[in-house]
C-alpha cells in the first residue's frame, strides 16, 4: 500500500527531483494568489471599486503575466544558468509584492492629485487608471508570468515527456493557487492583516528561492553539474500548425474567463454577494483547473499521443457547461441566498467544476501538441502562457463589458459554450499517427454530438426558472417581479406589491439580496439621513450622497429646497436607470433636479478625488459583507468623511446590525467614534440605524428653525408620513451618545484598511445574542434617561424642545414594538399585510392621549400610502369592502369614531366571519360611547372566534369600557 509520504503517492512516476520542484510551482502558484488577493484590495482603495477601476486593475495585472510569459518565450533560450534565475525571479516577486503593497497607500494622495482634473471624464481617468497599475505592478507581475515556463523547463531536463511536465508543474502550481487563496481569505488577512499577509506571501517566494539555490548547489556537489537544463536554440519561426494551437490557446483562455465571470453573475442569483463566497467559488474552478493539469499529465505520460484528442476535449468543455447549466436545478437547495460555505461548494461544483477540469486538461494537451510543432520546451511554454492569459484578459474584459449587459446570462453562456466549438475546430481533427480510420469516426461523432446539444439548448430556462428564484423570499405579501437587468455590475430585480391595482411599494434586489423598498420602514430611516440633520444644522447648502438604492434618500433631499447642490454617488448605472420605475414622472425623479448631479463612481474614490466640502454626507452604501463593500465601513474611510466636511458639517450614516454580528457592529462604530469625537447614534426603522457625526457643529437653532420642515408643504406631510408627526419625535429617536458607544466598543478593535476581515467574511442573520445586546439599546425608559444627560443633545437642541420630547418616548416604544419585536405589527401594516391585534394598550393610549395620525393608522392596519391609493379609487367612484375598511381605519385615526363604526359596520356585513373588522368595529363603538351597540356586536358574533386567541382583547375591552361577558365567544377570561 502507498504511503502519503512516498513521491508517488503525490505524482505518480515522480522522483525526489520532480516531488521538489512540484512542491516550489506549489508554493509559487500560493504566493500568487495571495499578492493577487492583496494588491486587488489595495488598488481598490486607491482606484476605486468600480467595476472600470477593478476591470483595469485586473487588466494590468494579467497584462503583467503575459508580459512575462512572452518574455521569456522569447528570450529563455538565452539564460545561462536556469535555477538560479528563477531564484532571482522568486526574490524579485518577494520584494516587489511586499513593496507594492505598501507603496499603494503611500501612494494615494500623489496618485489621487493626478486623478482629480479627470474625475468626470471616464475615459481619461480609466486610462490612467490601467497604465498606471500596470506601471506598478510591472515588475512582481512580470516575474509571476515568468514561474510557469521557467519551471517546466527545470524539469524538463530530468523528465524528457514534456506533456507530462506541463500537467504536473501547471497542476500543482494552480492548486497552490486554490491554498494561498482559501489562506489568505480565512488566516492570513484575518490574523495578520493585508500588509502581514504580503510578509507571509513573500516568505513563501523567498523559500522557493532560497530551496532553489540550496537544490542547485546540492546537484553540483553531487557532480551533477549545476542541474541546468541543456537549452537548444529558438525556432525561428512558427508553423502554421503552431499558430493554430497558440490560437485555440488564446480562444480557450478567454472562453474560460468570460465564463469565469458569467458564472459568477449567475451564482449571484443564488449565493449571498460576499468575499468568502466568491473565494469559495473561485477555489472551485482553480481546484478543477489544478486537477485537470495533473490528470492530463499523468495520462500523456501513459500514452504521450493522448494530446492528438485535444479537440474532442475542447468540444467535451463546450457540451459539459451546457449540460451543468440544464441540471443545475436539480438538487437546488430550497433556500433563498445560500450562505453556508458547504452548500456554496455544493452548487459551485455542479455548475463550474466539470468545465474547469476539462478545462485544465485541455490547457495541458494544448501545450503538448504545440511543443511537437515549436519544439522547445521553454518558447512553447512562454507562448502558450502568453496566448492563454492574453485571452484570459480580453475574456474577462468582454464578458464583464459585452456579453453579459449586451446578450444576458444565458445567451451568454451559449455563445461561450459554442466557443469551445471554434477551439476544436481551430485544432482540428487528430492529427496523424496510429489508426486514422478509428479516430475519424470518433471526431465527427463529438462534432455531431455538440451540434446536437447546442442546438437543443433550453432558451428561455434562465427566464422561467432561475431568475424566479431570488424573487421568492420576497414574493410571500404578493409583490411580483416587473422588470429585470443584466447590467454590468449586477442582475437587477424590480418588485412591486400593488394595492387596489396601484403600486404600493417597489423593493429593489441586486444579485438576488433585496437591498432596498419603498415601503414606509425602509424609507423612514433612509429619509431620516436628511431630515435629521436639516433640523439641527441651521445652513445646509452643499449635500454628498453615497448610494442610490431606490433613491428614497435622494427624493428627501430633493424635497429640501434649502439645498443648492446635491452629489450623488453610485457604482452602478443600471440602478439608477431602473429608478424610472420607481417615479415614471421626470417632474417627481430625484435625478432630474437640476440640483443634483450624479457621478457613476465608487464613493470612497471620489472622496479620495474630490477637493469639495460639504455641508451634509449621507452613507447609505450596500451592506457591509457585500463583496468590495467592507472599505466603506473602515476608520480611514470615515476619516475622509471627515476631512471632507466643512466646518460645522454633518454626516449621517447607515448601521444595519441585523446583518452584523455583535463584533462586527461594535467593530464599525468604534472606528466611527475614533474619527467622530461626538458620535452619536439614533434610532430608524426596527435594526436599521442610523450614526451621525459632525465637525464641530454648534448649536441649538431656535425652536422655529428646528421645526420648520414640519411646516413645509412638501417635507412636512412626508415626515408625518413616516411617523414622524412632530418634532419631539425626532428626539425620541435618541440611542445612545458618544460616551456610551465608547464604553460598548472600548475593548473591540476598530475595523481598519489593513485588517477588513474585523468585519466577519460570513453572513450571519439577528440571533438572539445580538438582540439581548441591542435590545437595551432601544429600551425607551433608559434612551429618555441618556437624552436628557446627553451633551450632543444638550448642544444641537432648543432647550424647551429637548424638555418636551422626553414625553414622546413612551410613544417611541411603541414604534419600536411594532416594527422591531415579534409581532411586527407596523411592518406588516406598512407592507400591505394584515397585522395582528398587537397591544390594545398600546394602541388607545395614542388614539385618546395623542393627536397623532399615522401610528394609530399603523397599528390598525393601514399607511398614508394606501390612504391615497383609496382616494383616487374613491374619485373615480370605485366601492368594495377593502376600501371602507381603510376608510374606517382613517377614521379612526382622525378621531371620528362614529364614521369608523360605520365603515365597520358594513365591511362586516359583507365579511361576517372576519374577527379584525369585528373587534374594530366594536372598538370603534366603544370609542363613540355606544357601548350598548358594541355589547350586541359582540353577543352576535360566532362561537369560532374564541379558538382565534382573542380572549385578551375582549378582556381589555371589557374593562375599558366597563362592559359585561358577551353572550357567546368573545367571552373574557
Amino acid at each position: 500500500m502507498q504511503r502519503a509520504t512516498d513521491p508517488e503517492f503525490f505524482c505518480p512516476g515522480a522522483s525526489a527531483t520532480v516531488l521538489f520542484i512540484c512542491l516550489v510551482s506549489f508554493a509559487s502558484g500560493a504566493s500568487a494568489l495571495i499578492f493577487e488577493i492583496l494588491w486587488f484590495h489595495e488598488a481598490g482603495l486607491v482606484f476605486g471599486n468600480s467595476v472600470w477601476a477593478t476591470s483595469m486593475t485586473l487588466s494590468s495585472f494579467m497584462g503583467g503575466l503575459a508580459l512575462g510569459n512572452g518574455l521569456v518565450g522569447r528570450y529563455g533560450h538565452r539564460i545561462k544558468r536556469l535555477i538560479r534565475f528563477y531564484a532571482l525571479v522568486e526574490i524579485v516577486i518577494a520584494t516587489a509584492g511586499v513593496g507594492l503593497t505598501y507603496a499603494f497607500p503611500a501612494m494615494t494622495g500623489a496618485l489621487v492629485f493626478l486623478f482629480r482634473p479627470f474625475l468626470d471624464q471616464p475615459l481619461v481617468l480609466n486610462t490612467l487608471r490601467f497604465l498606471i497599475a500596470f506601471v506598478l505592478m510591472l515588475a512582481p507581475t512580470t516575474a509571476m508570468g515568468a514561474t510557469l515556463p521557467l519551471l517546466v523547463t527545470t524539469l524538463c531536463a530530468s523528465d524528457p515527456r514534456f506533456g507530462r511536465v506541463l500537467g504536473r508543474i501547471y497542476g500543482w502550481n494552480t492548486l497552490g493557487a486554490v491554498a494561498g487563496a482559501m489562506v489568505c481569505e480565512i488566516v492570513l488577512i484575518t490574523h495578520l492583516g493585508i500588509k502581514g499577509a504580503a510578509l507571509a506571501a513573500s516568505a513563501l517566494n523567498l523559500t522557493a528561492a532560497v530551496a532553489m539555490l540550496l537544490f542547485a548547489r546540492e546537484r553540483e556537489k553531487e557532480g551533477v553539474g549545476a542541474f541546468e537544463p541543456a537549452l537548444s536554440e529558438a525556432t525561428p519561426s512558427l508553423s502554421f500548425a503552431g499558430r493554430r494551437l497558440l490560437v485555440a490557446a488564446f480562444v480557450s483562455g478567454g472562453t474560460l474567463l468570460a465564463l469565469e465571470v458569467v458564472w459568477f453573475r449567475f451564482m449571484t442569483l443564488f449565493v449571498m454577494s460576499t468575499g468568502l463566497a466568491f473565494t469559495f467559488m473561485l477555489a472551485v474552478i482553480l481546484t478543477g483547473i489544478g486537477l485537470g493539469g495533473l490528470i492530463a499529465g499523468f495520462l500523456l505520460g501513459k500514452r504521450p499521443a493522448m494530446s492528438r484528442f485535444v479537440g474532442l476535449v475542447a468540444l467535451a468543455c463546450g457540451i459539459c457547461c451546457i449540460a451543468n447549466y440544464v441540471t443545475f436545478q436539480i438538487g437546488l437547495p430550497n433556500v433563498f441566498w445560500i450562505l453556508d460555505w458547504n452548500l456554496i461548494l455544493k452548487t459551485s461544483l455542479r455548475l463550474m467544476f466539470p468545465t474547469s477540469l476539462l478545462s485544465g486538461i485541455l490547457f495541458t494537451w494544448l501545450g503538448d501538441a504545440a511543443n511537437r510543432e515549436i519544439g522547445n520546451e521553454t518558447r512553447t511554454t512562454g507562448l502558450l502562457t502568453l496566448a492563454n492569459t492574453t485571452g484570459a484578459m480580453v475574456g474577462a474584459f468582454v464578458g464583464g463589458f459585452v456579453l453579459l449587459p449586451d446578450l444576458g446570462m444565458e445567451r451568454s453562456l451559449f455563445l461561450l459554450a459554442a466557443g469551445y466549438g471554434a477551439v476544436a475546430l481551430c485544432v482540428g481533427a487528430p492529427a496523424a499517427g496510429g489508426n486514422r480510420a478509428r479516430r475519424a469516426p470518433i471526431w465527427y461523432g463529438g462534432l455531431a454530438v455538440f451540434a446536437i446539444v447546442l442546438g437543443l439548448f433550453p432558451f428561455g430556462l434562465m427566464n422561467n426558472r432561475y431568475v424566479q428564484i431570488p424573487a421568492r423570499r420576497y414574493s410571500g405579501d404578493g409583490a411580483a417581479i416587473v422588470g429585470v437587468r443584466e447590467g454590468l455590475t449586477e442582475t437587477i430585480h424590480y418588485m412591486r406589491k400593488d394595492f387596489l391595482g396601484a403600486p404600493l411599494y417597489y423593493r429593489l434586489v441586486t444579485s438576488g439580496f433585496a437591498m432596498s423598498a419603498t415601503v414606509g420602514s425602509s424609507n423612514r430611516y433612509m429619509k431620516l439621513f436628511t431630515y435629521w440633520p436639516v433640523a439641527v444644522h441651521p445652513n445646509l447648502r452643499s449635500v454628498l450622497s453615497i448610494g442610490y438604492g431606490v433613491g428614497s434618500t435622494a427624493k428627501s433631499l430633493t424635497d429640501t429646497r434649502s439645498f443648492e447642490t446635491i452629489d450623488i454617488v453610485d457604482t452602478s448605472r443600471d440602478v439608477l436607470d431602473m429608478n424610472r420605475l420607481v417615479y415614471p414622472n421626470p417632474k417627481d425623479h430625484p435625478l432630474y433636479d437640476p440640483r443634483v448631479k450624479v457621478h457613476v463612481e465608487d464613493g470612497r474614490y471620489f472622496l479620495l478625488s474630490t477637493s469639495r466640502k460639504f455641508d451634509l454626507i449621507t452613507g447609505e452604501p450596500p451592506p457591509p459583507r457585500i463583496a468590495q463593500t467592507v472599505s466603506l465601513y473602515t476608520r480611514e474611510y470615515f476619516q475622509l468623511i471627515y476631512d471632507r466636511l466643512a466646518e460645522h458639517g454633518i454626516t449621517t450614516y447607515w448601521l444595519p446590525v441585523h446583518q452584523l454580528l455583535l463584533s462586527d457592529a461594535l467593530a464599525i462604530v468604534r472606528s466611527f467614534c475614533d474619527v467622530f469625537d461626538d458620535c452619536s447614534l439614533w434610532g430608524g426603522s426596527a435594526y436599521d440605524w442610523m450614526l451621525v457625526g459632525t465637525r464641530n457643529a454648534v448649536g441649538p437653532v431656535s425652536e422655529e428653525q428646528f421645526a420648520k420642515q414640519w411646516q413645509d408643504p412638501v417635507t412636512g406631510p412626508d415626515l408625518r408620513e413616516l411617523g414622524v408627526e412632530v418634532p419631539e419625535q425626532l428626539g425620541a429617536l435618541f440611542m445612545a451618545d458618544a460616551p456610551a458607544l465608547k464604553r460598548a466598543a472600548a475593548d473591540t478593535p476598530p475595523l481598519l484598511d489593513d485588517y477588513p476581515n474585523r468585519l466577519t467574511p460570513a453572513f450571519s442573520p439577528l440571533r438572539d445574542d445580538r438582540i439581548r445586546f441591542f435590545r437595551p439599546w432601544m429600551d425607551v425608559q433608559k434612551t429618555r434617561a441618556a437624552f436628557g444627560e446627553s451633551a450632543i443633545v444638550s448642544r444641537l437642541w432648543p432647550p424647551a424642545l429637548r424638555q418636551r420630547s422626553l414625553e414622546w418616548f413612551a410613544v417611541q416604544g411603541t414604534i419600536n414594538q411594532g416594527l422591531a419585536f415579534s409581532p411586527n405589527a407596523i411592518t406588516d401594516a406598512l407592507f400591505g399585510m394584515e397585522p395582528p391585534l398587537g397591544d390594545m394598550n398600546a394602541l388607545d393610549e395614542v388614539l385618546t392621549r395623542t393627536e397623532l395620525r399615522t401610528l394609530p393608522m399603523w397599528l390598525l392596519g393601514s399607511s398614508e400610502q394606501q390612504q391615497r391609493i383609496v382616494d383616487r379609487r374613491v374619485r373615480e367612484g370605485r366601492s368594495d369592502t377593502v376600501i371602507d375598511y381603510h376608510l374606517g381605519i382613517r377614521a379612526m385615526a382622525e378621531r371620528n369614531y362614529d364614521a369608523a363604526a360605520e365603515y365597520f359596520r358594513a365591511v362586516q356585513e359583507q365579511r361576517p366571519t372576519d374577527v379584525q373588522v369585528a373587534l374594530r368595529h366594536i372598538y370603534a363603538l366603544c370609542l363613540a360611547g355606544k357601548t350598548d351597540a358594541a355589547q350586541a356586536v359582540a353577543d352576535s358574533f360566532p362561537e369560532r372566534a374564541r379558538l382565534l386567541g382573542l380572549r385578551a382583547y375582549w378582556a381589555f375591552v371589557a374593562l375599558r369600557f366597563h362592559m359585561s361577558r358577551p353572550g357567546s365567544g368573545l367571552s373574557a377570561p
